[in-house]
């Protein structure tokens, strides 16, 4: 493979050198290089996928890797689709789409018109968001079906219960192992997808195949009680434990901590089904894996009203705060905007990459300990608000927000500021010229007035069309 200038570019390459040239900010929409791999078959263009770093215009979408998954699917999964994106159906080997991908990781919108595409299974996109809760407000088609007749309405009821008990050990769920979810939200066994599984299921998934009707030996009958004792006898759970996934912990409990065999406290069981006492506080109790209670019920959607612990961390440091803007979960008037992980990436930051920040948001200079403004993570994920106007605002290298939105093809439309340059003396308008970032609908007078005759000439050279 030869590069823009002709030089050749050895096709392997490490994977610190692949994700080097994916964070450069050099590479072109049409840059061949986007396919150079690592040797597990990743592409650059799939490392800046999980980074949102892929240029605007980018169009290939359909690179895979060495598994066979796209561009697409690794932007999708990281959350990362640009706006407009419309290749949904694009497939790995087992037929999951980037819309599947997309559905296990943020709300698509109602009427959105893919939630019947189906993976070799006939697990169709609609019954991934409705594993991993991530269906729209306005939903409405709840009859859809898998391979083996289970409807979305059936997988939504059965979810939130499925996904607590598969947080326990193989052998607390009675020895069967391969029945948790997997990473696409699938959950075979415990929802009888497997048919030879049917009929020897762990007694504490009675619940769920109860609610979905799947399980005939289970229907009439009072499963959650004679399932979870059956599926604790091994030890696994505490009575605390069984009480509090059958939601009958008095009123003066107070051993929160507690843990099952697992490591799970009974503060995340009751986090997870909603059933925490007002007053709770225990918030920053961790389980084995070193999540906090508070990081558990933010996901289960089980926060209560005028929570205020945002700044409570699980094992690795992240806060509440930033999980909840990483999702999109703040709720309306948050402004501990201020909270930062060790590093010093707030809150404010977290929210920028994601869309996340409120009108009228006004902290755009707070910064991390490398220097970088909540403004220029707007500015690269192209965030920043109509009517914003500090663009002078630099980095310590000296890179302006300017420069970092024309890096990253996200001028907009109304810009002046052409001649604003940064620590190095390179003015914006020359870093739009190299990128071919420049807005569309600049008009040439305008343009005239700003970069002289001259730059007009450059830009029309480089294909740009005045309006």
């Amino acid at each position: 493979m030869e590069n823009r200038e002709g030089r050749h570019v050895k096709k392997i390459l490490g994977k610190d050198e692949v994700d080097r040239l994916a964070r450069s900010g050099g590479l072109k929409a049409d840059d061949p290089r986007w396919e150079l791999r690592d040797s597990g078959g990743s592409t650059v263009a799939h490392a800046a996928a999980r980074d949102g770093l892929l240029p605007q215009g980018f169009r290939h979408w359909e690179l895979a890797d060495g598994r066979g998954r796209t561009v697409a699917h690794a932007a999708a999964g990281a959350g990362r689709l640009p706006a407009g994106f419309d290749s949904w159906s694009l497939a790995d080997p087992d037929g999951w789409t980037v819309a599947h991908e997309a559905a296990g990781r943020t709300v698509l919108p109602a009427g959105f018109p893919f939630w019947n595409l189906a993976d070799q299974d006939g697990w169709t996109v609609a019954h991934v968001a409705a594993s991993r809760g991530t269906l729209p407000e306005g939903f409405a088609e709840w009859t859809l079906a898998d391979s083996y007749d289970r409807t979305v309405e059936h997988v939504a009821e059965a979810a939130k219960l499925t996904a607590l008990m598969d947080r326990r050990s193989p052998e607390a769920r009675g020895g069967v192992t391969g029945s948790g979810p997997d990473a696409r939200g699938k959950a075979p066994a415990a929802m009888g997808k497997v048919p030879a599984a049917r009929g020897r299921e762990p007694a504490a998934r009675g619940k769920a195949q109860a609610a979905m009707g799947k399980d005939p030996a289970a229907r009439g009958r009072e499963p959650a009680r004679r399932g979870r004792l059956a599926a604790s006898a091994g030890g696994g759970e505490t009575p605390a434990h069984l009480a509090a996934y059958e939601r009958r912990l008095p009123p003066s409990f107070s051993d929160w901590g507690m843990k099952n065999a697992e490591g799970y406290t009974v503060a995340h069981v009751a986090a997870t089904l909603g059933d925490l006492p007002g007053g709770f506080a225990e918030w920053g109790l961790l389980d084995a894996g070193g999540e906090s209670v508070a990081h558990v019920a933010l996901k289960a959607g089980t926060l209560p009203p005028g929570f205020d612990r945002w700044d409570v961390r699980d094992g690795s440091g992240r806060t509440v705060a930033h999980l909840a803007a990483e999702l999109g979960k703040l709720p309306p008037g948050f402004d501990r905007w201020s909270i930062c992980l060790n590093n010093g990436w707030t809150v404010a930051h977290e929210a920028a990459c994601g869309g996340g920040l409120p009108k009228g948001f006004g902290q755009w200079e707070l910064r991390n300990k490398t220097g970088t403004a909540v403004s220029h993570v707007a500015a690269r994920k192209g965030r920043l608000p109509p009517g914003f106007d500090a663009w002078e605002t630099a980095g310590r290298d000296g890179t302006t927000v300017a420069h970092d939105a024309a890096r990253w093809g996200h001028l907009p439309p109304g810009f002046d500021r052409w001649g604003l340059k940064d620590g190095k003396g390179r003015t914006v308008f020359e870093e739009a010229l190299e990128r071919g970032s420049f807005p569309k609908g600049l008009s040439r007078v305008a343009m005239y007035r700003a970069v002289g005759p001259e730059g007009v000439k450059k830009m029309r050279k480089a294909g740009y069309v005045f309006r």
